[in-house]
């Protein structure tokens, strides 16, 4: 789904930041992995973005 495409076409209306990306794999990933509680998305070696809902 992601591989080799622009994540503004994948994304919608939402802003392709890392923030996002990390929710939409989360979202997708989840009913299949019930275990999985966080997803980070790495933007360089020292910038990432977590998201964990609350």
């Amino acid at each position: 789904m992601l591989d080799h495409r622009h994540l503004n076409d994948i994304m919608g209306p939402l802003n392709s930041s890392a923030e996002n990306l990390a929710k939409m794999l989360y979202d997708i990933f989840k009913p299949d992995f019930p275990q999985l509680y966080a997803v980070e998305v790495s933007e360089t070696p020292k910038t990432t973005a977590i998201y964990e809902p609350e």
